[in-house]
């Protein structure tokens, strides 16, 4: 769905887009962006070999992980704080709490 303004929008505009808020610029134009939903990130994970990924927010202090099992039965999904250990769901060995590394 495109928004329309009067005036072109740009990247300062995207810039100002409140936490959570997701918008494409195309030309001048702006269009409201779906986050990714679970057939988007299946998708990701057969194509591109994806088997886990995370996404970390410094503003919110935020680290929502998502992981798929080769089979694709299953998704885990986790969101943890920086001071919270992370742990990761493909290598089993690997763990750090964020907080630490900054």
């Amino acid at each position: 769905m495109e928004l329309r303004k009067p005036e072109e929008y740009t990247v300062s505009d995207i810039y100002s887009l409140p936490n959570g808020e997701r918008a494409e610029l195309i030309d001048g134009r702006w269009y409201d962006m779906a986050a990714p939903g679970i057939s988007h990130q299946r998708i990701l994970g057969a194509i591109a070999g994806v088997r886990e990924y995370w996404i970390i927010n410094p503003d919110t202090r935020i680290i929502n992980t998502y992981a798929f099992s080769p089979d694709e039965e299953r998704e885990d999904a986790n969101m943890f704080t920086f001071d919270e250990e992370l742990n990761s769901a493909v290598f089993p060995d690997f763990s750090m709490v964020l907080s630490e590394e900054i």
